[in-house]
Order: C-alpha cells, then structure tokens, then sequence
C-alpha cells in the first residue's frame, strides 16, 4: 500500500508469461525487478504496454503468487489468460 501511495497508482511489473500447468501462467523477469514480498495477491493481468503505444483495455482479475526470491510469479484466473508473451501484472492488495 505504502509503494502505491507513493508512485500514485498500482505497484506493476512486465515480464515474460509461459503457459503453465493447469491454465495458469508462469510469469519471470529477465533482470531483477522490484516485486512485492512473497505471497498471494488479487492483480490485474493484461498485454504489456509501453509509452509509445499506450495502456491495453483489456485486462483479466487474477490471483498472482509472488516468490520474490525465485523472481517469479505464477497467475491463475477462471478466465483464459493470454496465451504468453509479455505481460503486465498490477498488484491490486494482497489476498486472503
């Protein structure tokens, strides 16, 4: 909440998703990124954007389990996710 507050909006992160076990997405960051502490968090997930094109309307609810040792993150959805690629995943707060 504390990083939130101060960027002014939702703590988020782009990396590459794969396809994991079950229709859920394995999400891993080609360098260190500032991820929040491990855990589970309800998150928006949707294509990763950049200046140049601009934010995607599109974004799925996901449940995203953070291991910030491993720089990983794994999403689960009752929706379809994307298929893969890069992804941009807003941490709404932590779930129960």
């Amino acid at each position: 909440a504390d990083a939130a507050r101060l960027l002014g909006r939702r703590v988020a992160v782009a990396g590459d998703a794969a396809p994991a076990q079950g229709g859920a997405l394995d999400v891993g960051f080609p360098m260190p990124v500032a991820l929040p502490p491990s855990g589970r968090y309800r998150a928006l997930v949707g294509p990763a954007w950049t200046p140049a094109v601009g934010a995607p309307r599109a974004t799925r609810r996901v449940v995203a389990q953070v291991d910030a040792g491993a720089q990983r993150v794994a999403i689960r959805s009752r929706t379809n996710l994307p298929a893969g690629g890069r992804v941009r995943i807003a941490f709404v707060d932590r779930a129960g």
